[in-house]
């Protein structure tokens, strides 16, 4: 199988960026792993990793102890290494569908590096303001 990565990916790989994935993969846990509806008094949690990483690098550590909490959590997977606009643009239906699966009316994006950006973007462009 030959992958075509973009100069950004390429330059990742070459400063050891783990957990990079070509921007035309996207895996990883979804909406359909979450465990619906939301209990009484807990709270709905996106995981937003950032560039060149992927919703394994949340795996470990934060995810299970928010959910140890018995909080709901989802690690997103957006493009590794797009822009914030596309990379928000992904997270936007990813929100819509946990927020329709655990049946909560906010979330809260929990982000490393650009994944913050990318909650910026989808707050202050995408609308998602009341969502989050």
């Amino acid at each position: 199988m030959t992958r075509n990565l973009s100069l950004a990916a390429l330059f990742g790989v070459l400063t050891g960026c783990a957990g990079l994935v070509p921007d035309d993969e996207a895996p990883g846990p979804g909406v359909d792993d979450v465990q619906a509806p939301l209990a009484p008094g807990k709270a709905a949690f996106i995981l937003a990793h950032g560039f060149g990483g992927t919703a394994d690098d949340w795996a470990e550590g934060i995810q299970p102890a928010i959910e140890a909490e018995g909080h709901a959590v989802l690690r997103t997977t957006v493009p590794a290494t797009g822009s914030v606009a596309t990379r928000a643009a992904a997270l936007a239906p990813q929100v819509d569908a946990f927020l329709s699966a655990t049946g909560a009316a906010q979330v809260h994006i929990i982000a490393h590096a650009m994944g913050g950006l990318d909650g910026r973007f989808l707050i202050s462009n995408l609308g998602y303001d009341a969502k989050v």
